[in-house]
């Protein structure tokens, strides 16, 4: 699990987990330092690097907090499976979407204020469902734009789609993006769609346009 955070771009690190720990990895210095001893494996991770908070789901699809030199606590529990986790580090709201426990072909995706934590595990709020057979990968929250993104895939057809909705009036936006198979945020206005080709495209989420792209360069074999 890898977890590049916008919030620190300037610094050239990544958080990543072990079955064993969680841990930060400087791509300058070239050193490793174990954040987090994990009891469980790690299947979902986010960070909040203002509050130096890192946010997780583990094997028993539990959602836990842990901020530095702190013992880590249960924020909630799932019902089913997680399919993808995202942080607001603003409004401090942290999104998943999830399988439905009863229809698999189901997804929805919910929110959890952690304003609101009061010690106690929290019940979240469910804040879509999409169509039956439609899935979801790489949910991702940009919260300067207040809109939360993920690729939606469509089983039937095997094409992936970026989906936007903006949160404050619960809109949906459309894209007219297909075929990408990854994404990431690049910036706090785009994201980078990666296609099954390694091919990178830079989104700019307000122009609804690839401002540039990058080809992947492929060894030639000997």
């Amino acid at each position: 699990q890898l977890h590049i955070n916008p919030e620190v771009q300037s610094k050239p690190i990544f958080i990543y987990a072990t079955s064993e720990y969680i841990a930060e990895y400087d791509l300058d210095l070239n050193i490793n330092k174990v954040l987090i001893q994990t009891s469980s494996q790690v299947e979902h991770l986010a960070v909040m690097s203002s509050e130096k908070r890192i946010l997780w789901v583990n094997e028993n699809v539990e959602l836990i907090s842990a901020t530095a030199g702190l013992k880590p606590i249960k924020l909630a529990r799932m019902r089913a499976e997680v399919l993808s986790l995202t942080v607001d580090w603003i409004q401090r709201i942290v999104y998943w979407a999830e399988l439905d426990t009863d229809d698999k072909s189901s997804v929805s995706i919910y929110e959890l204020d952690l304003c609101q934590f009061e010690g106690k595990v929290m019940a979240p709020h469910k804040l879509l469902t999409l169509d039956r057979g439609k899935n979801v990968r790489d949910l991702t929250i940009m919260p300067f734009l207040n809109i939360l993104l993920w690729l939606e895939r469509d089983k039937e057809a095997n094409i992936s789609t970026l989906v936007g909705r903006i949160l404050s009036n619960s809109t949906f936006m459309d894209f007219e993006t297909t075929y990408f198979h990854k994404m990431f945020v690049s910036s706090l206005e785009s994201v980078s769609l990666v296609d099954m080709d390694g091919n990178i495209c830079i989104y700019d989420i307000s122009k609804r346009m690839c401002s540039s792209q990058i080809e992947a360069v492929l060894a030639k074999p000997e």
